[in-house]
């Protein structure tokens, strides 16, 4: 048995410490270091400037002996240094790989014992931000003192080592007095202890602080850098719970009504050097970087460090692990102007900003957390453990009596919180000002992807001989401000290689606006047919404004190309023309119209066929542990495949599934419409950006909803060829290059993602494709004979798409929903009138979706709900005039009765929680077993009874949340009530709670779930198997 363990801190007096009665932690006195890897000392003759530490990319994890020894040699110091995480390809896994070495790095002797004790807590994997060298973060960097611990004269070196444990009991004793007395928001003990040791080590005279919410970050901030410090506070909210009151000699506040941006107040003549600035705003961490190093600032902290994937900005851990983990990569978002504005970014973009804090980021140094726990991200143990830092404190070290409720809330609040140096502002323009350049308009092609004779010829024959009939095509490009980029797709369209005789191809140039002078000369100047061209071509050129503009490019892509709505388009005209939409910042290989035309001739009669997509495409939009590994075997594989994901960049959709998709744009409100799909990245594209500026996921939502599978073909060629090196490589070619270019997508321009197709010699078109699912697995292989295609989509139904699938089999015509986060509900609104009737059983204390029916339809809602808090409620919302609109009262009528499968009374139990309203009938609710059980009869009938009582012989939509009691009643409907006639409901909308029914819970949802589908109820909607919509196909 070891020796037995002191208290960690204690008075004078010999008590232990310990935080407030108030505080969560009161109990926190654990045995533990947390030794910064900020090393910062004031320089003796810099003018009180404060110095680098010089370290690239470390933290420093471990613990001492009491007394808080600060020499490197008397500490338990581990090491880490993190690079990017990769992924090991199918497994998922990371590969450990040994930090470099090199002459100028040094490890301490304590931390090299340490690690070799540890196995070789070494291997960790770097993060390329910030300096190339791995400077010692216990002693001066290379050069400056030879790593010497003590604080030699002449500030050559960069001082001893910040023990923690000299920090932590007095951070503990003040910490307990914070405003509040709780972290109920604002950050928590893990972040706030983080900011007490990096002010304390850099001793700023001046703080910045932007994003303030409570107020408390701001308090533990003033604490730190002490009284004669200058505190600003820039946040669009004024603090709830603290604000600076040291005067406006030092303290400054932009906040509430005065809110100022960051980067827009004039920091002229601050001491840049010795301010530092703590950013708390959630805004993509690129543009604070930029925005502080063009005004002189060095010093910053970024709270909110997200893991990739997470987090509502771009965090620098996420550029730092962009690639670490493929079940990890969902969609990017960057947001700015305090979250009012959010765009998607893609990887690519992610590697440009990697390059941006590489030329700006001198030190990247991350906090690891105070104790492990869960996280915010639902992540799981192994994964989290792989993208963070070791804990401070291990778990034998954390004190059992310790409130398990506080330090899980408190471990869920980490969010890797770092501290950035940024080098000095460039001084001259051929510094590393210039990051991200224009591309160039010209030339369209590179030297390589010229196309040679031979392979034009070879081209030419292919279509010559396999094609029958040449449609003819209509290019419809969108376009509104950007010109170079317009003359840089017309001049690949005039570049193309066309076939000598047959060719009918329009071009239509769509301006979202009015065109300016210099685009309509490029239009003029754009000689179409070409005149260069051996080809004679049949077509013309079109330029169409569209004055009113400002309607986004979603609007754009559903206007691109209209003709299959004409009455007479059917499966001849389908085969008679096609049509390409092109966005203006693509370019098109010279080969394109042969592939296209050779695609459309072999595979346009499929069924399964959604439409043709000249891109390379990467996208993986379900993630699992295979990553991209199908994608990159059909690329390997070198013959075209099908993807379930849509490709937009250079997308020829079907004629027939395009008719149908814009006819169900058309009875849908774009705005309004509910596209939700559970597992698939794109939904959180479309929850959270511009939605005038996303159309792919309306697309991606039809086909997933389609009840004939659809796909999208993709170029892949068959070899590389000989002489082709790994970058020119066939296999990594596009038949349409995205130059990703500043505008509705990119806040840069990236340049162009792949090279051109520049040879045909490896064209295949077998009859046998490979089929991938949204996750890239393999659906099948099979060869479809030619089908019509025009109808509703009849066929084999979707893999997956059961019928207690999440998925719903065929895409409804608008699925719309209405009312709060709480009591809103989805419903299918197509039908919907001022004449329908609404039964909407089961109110609570949130009648919003009620509400929201009622206002916008003008239709009869009646309300049932038993509840007397539920009744309260509602003669609230009437006396609060929300049942009147426009002097008008809305068609609500409330009855205070249960649902039932019988007339008369019925007993159901109270919550358990007496501040939940809904009561249960059921007996065996999970949520009561253990509790008192309250009772309460109330009034019950007959969904019959109700019927004949106001005169219906059918609702429209029939909404249930009567906590767990639907089971019984959709049996006896089912079985007995209209076994052998119509439902009288259009649409049911139920909450089902099998969740808390017991072990036979499930087993009876999916039995009920079978019965409404033999009554012809078909799914179409199913939130998690919770909340699904029906809708009656068979009156």
């Amino acid at each position: 048995m070891g020796p037995q363990r002191q208290p960690f801190f204690s008075h004078p007096s010999g008590r232990t410490s310990r935080l407030s009665s108030c505080c969560p932690l009161c109990s926190f006195i654990g045995v533990a270091i947390f030794v910064s890897v900020l090393q910062y000392r004031v320089h003796q003759r810099s003018g009180g400037k404060l110095a680098p530490c010089g370290v690239r990319r470390a933290v420093v994890t471990g613990g001492g002996a009491p007394g808080g020894a600060s020499g490197p040699g008397q500490l338990q110091q581990e090491v880490r240094t993190q690079r990017d995480y990769h992924a090991v390809q199918e497994q998922a896994a990371l590969v450990q790989q040994p930090a470099e070495t090199s002459g100028t790095t040094r490890t301490p002797p304590a931390a090299a014992s340490s690690t070799s004790a540890a196995g070789g807590a070494l291997d960790h994997k770097r993060c390329e931000l910030g300096e190339q060298t791995l400077w010692d973060p216990f002693r001066g960097a290379p050069g400056e003192g030879g790593g010497s611990s003590s604080g030699a004269a002449g500030g050559t070196v960069l001082g001893r080592p910040l023990a923690a444990r000299s920090l932590l009991p007095e951070f503990l004793q003040v910490y307990g007095r914070r405003p509040g007395g709780q972290n109920a928001g604002g950050g928590g003990i893990f972040h706030h202890f983080a900011l007490w040791v990096i002010v304390k080590a850099l001793k700023p005279t001046h703080v910045i602080e932007s994003g303030c919410h409570t107020g408390v970050g701001s308090w533990v901030l003033r604490q730190a850098a002490g009284a004669d410090a200058h505190f600003t506070c820039v946040s669009p909210e004024q603090p709830s719970t603290y604000v600076d009151k040291m005067g406006p000699e030092k303290s400054k506040y932009f906040t509430g009504a005065n809110f100022k941006d960051f980067t827009k107040i004039d920091w002229t003549g601050w001491p840049k050097e010795t301010t530092l600035l703590f950013f708390d705003d959630h805004q993509a961490c690129v543009r604070r970087v930029e925005e502080a190093q063009d005004r002189g600032f060095r010093h910053l902290v970024f709270d909110d460090n997200y893991v990739p994937g997470h987090g509502d900005n771009m965090s620098l851990k996420r550029i730092c692990q962009k690639d670490m983990y493929p079940a990890l990569r969902f969609p990017m978002v960057f947001s700015d102007n305090f979250n009012r504005k959010k765009r998607p970014l893609s990887d690519e973009e992610f590697g440009t900003y990697e390059k941006v804090f590489a030329e700006k980021l001198r030190v990247y140094a991350e906090f690891p957390p105070v104790w492990a726990g869960p996280n915010r991200f639902k992540l799981s143990d192994e994964v989290w453990k792989q993208i963070s830092l070791p804990p401070l404190l291990s778990e034998n070290e954390i004190p059992p009596t310790l409130d398990a409720t506080a330090r899980r809330k408190e471990a869920e609040r980490y969010t890797h919180i770092v501290y950035a140096e940024l080098k000095p502002k460039p001084t001259s323009s051929g510094d590393a000002t210039a990051v991200v350049a224009a591309p160039p308009a010209s030339p369209p092609l590179q030297r390589n992807e010229e196309v040679a004779e031979t392979e034009k010829v070879r081209a030419l024959n292919q279509v010559a001989t396999e094609v029958k009939e040449v449609p003819h095509l209509q290019v419809v490009v969108l376009t509104q401000k950007r010109v170079k980029s317009l003359q840089r797709l017309l001049t690949s369209l005039s570049a193309g290689v066309y076939p000598p005789t047959g060719a009918k191809i329009d071009v239509e140039v769509r301006v979202d606006g009015v065109a300016s002078g210099e685009m309509r000369q490029v239009f003029q100047d754009f000689a179409w047919p070409p005149t260069t061209s051996s080809s004679t071509i049949q077509g013309v050129k079109k330029l169409v404004e569209l004055p009113e503009g400002g309607k986004g490019l979603a609007q754009a892509w559903f206007q691109a190309w209209r003709a299959p709505l004409r009455d007479d388009y059917g499966e001849q005209e389908a085969s008679r023309h096609r049509a390409i939409i092109l966005e203006d910042d693509v370019e098109l290989s010279p080969l394109w119209y042969c592939w296209l035309l050779l695609a459309w001739q072999h595979y346009g009669s499929r069924t399964d066929l959604a439409g043709i997509s000249l891109e390379r495409q990467l996208f993986v939009n379900k993630m699992s542990k295979a990553g991209r590994s199908g994608l990159n075997a059909a690329y390997r594989a070198g013959k075209p495949f099908l993807y379930k994901q849509l490709g937009s960049i250079g997308f020829s959709p079907h004629p027939l599934v395009w008719k149908r998709f814009l006819q169900w744009i058309q009875a849908v409100d774009v705005t309004t419409v509910d596209l939700a799909i559970p597992g698939l990245m794109s939904t959180s594209w479309w929850k959270v950006l511009n939605r005038k500026q996303l159309w792919t996921h309306h697309f991606v939502y039809f086909c997933y909803h389609s009840k004939t599978p659809l796909f999208t073909l993709y170029y892949a060629a068959a070899s590389s060829g000989a002489g082709a090196t790994s970058t020119t490589s066939e296999k990594a070619r596009t038949m349409a290059a995205h130059w990703r270019e500043k505008g509705a997508h990119y806040a840069a321009s990236l340049g162009r993602d792949h090279p051109l197709v520049n040879r045909a010699e490896f064209w295949l078109f077998p009859p046998l494709l490979q089929q991938l699912d949204w996750d890239t697995t393999t659906v099948n292989a099979q060869d479809f004979p030619a089908q019509n295609v025009a109808g509703t989509g009849e066929g084999g139904a979707a893999p997956g798409s059961g019928f207690s699938s999440q998925q719903s089999e065929e895409a409804p015509a608008q699925v719309l929903r209405l009312g709060t986060q709480y009591g809103g509900w989805k419903f299918e609104g197509s039908a919907l009138s001022e004449s329908s009737v609404i039964y909407s059983v089961g109110l609570g204390e949130d009648i919003s979706w009620d509400l929201g029916m009622l206002e916008k339809y003008r239709c009869q809602v009646f309300g049932f709900d038993p509840t007397p808090r539920a009744a309260q409620h509602v003669e609230k919302q009437e006396q609060a005039g929300k049942m009147q609109v426009g002097g008008s009262r809305l068609r609500f009528k409330f009855t205070p009765e249960g649902l039932s499968g019988k007339d008369g009374t019925s007993t159901f139990v109270l919550p358990a929680n007496p501040a939940h309203v809904s009561m249960s009938e059921a007996s065996n609710d999970s949520r009561n077993v253990n509790a008192e059980k309250k009772t309460l009869t109330v009034p019950v009938a007959t969904l019959q009874t109700w019927l004949a009582r106001n005169g219906h012989e059918k609702v429209d939509i029939l909404k249930l949340d009567i906590e767990g009691s639907e089971y019984a009643l959709l049996e006896q409907w089912a079985l007995v009530d209209y076994a052998t006639k119509p439902f009288p409901a259009t649409q049911l909308l139920v909450e089902f709670h099998h969740r808390y029914l017991g072990t036979q819970g499930l087993a009876r949802h999916q039995k009920v779930l079978k019965l409404l589908e033999q009554r012809g109820f078909k799914v179409f909607y199913n939130d998690n198997n919770q909340e699904i919509g029906f809708i009656q196909h068979k009156l």
